[in-house]
């Protein structure tokens, strides 16, 4: 029997964002594997939070993951632009429900 193969070490991807600033508009689009178009898109539905200035952006890591997030649910759950806004907002509620949770004193 032969040992099964190594992981291809390319495959990796291991993303460090240390500026504090974020990062711009391209870089979104190259991490995530979405066209600055519909970056855009989102952005002007108010899927994706724009950042401050003339151009979009910066973008940090929470940008990031409810990019990739819109982006799943779009092409494997085939869910339409009001569907994406539902979604986000029910996530949205969730995590501040969530938020409110671990602020709460432990009950007896």
């Amino acid at each position: 029997m032969n040992p099964a193969p190594a992981p291809h070490l390319d495959a990796l991807f291991v993303f460090e964002c240390d500026s504090p600033s974020g990062f711009p508009l391209a870089t979104l689009a190259e991490l995530s594997g979405v066209p600055v178009d519909r970056i855009e898109y989102y952005l002007d539905h108010g899927l994706i939070a724009p950042g401050a200035g003339a151009d979009p952006g910066p973008f940090d890591l929470h940008a990031l993951r409810t990019l990739r997030r819109i982006e799943h649910l779009r092409t494997t759950c085939e869910i339409n632009l009001a569907g994406l806004k539902l979604v986000q907002q029910l996530l949205t509620e969730i995590d501040r429900l969530h938020s409110e949770l671990r602020r709460r004193p432990p009950t007896a």
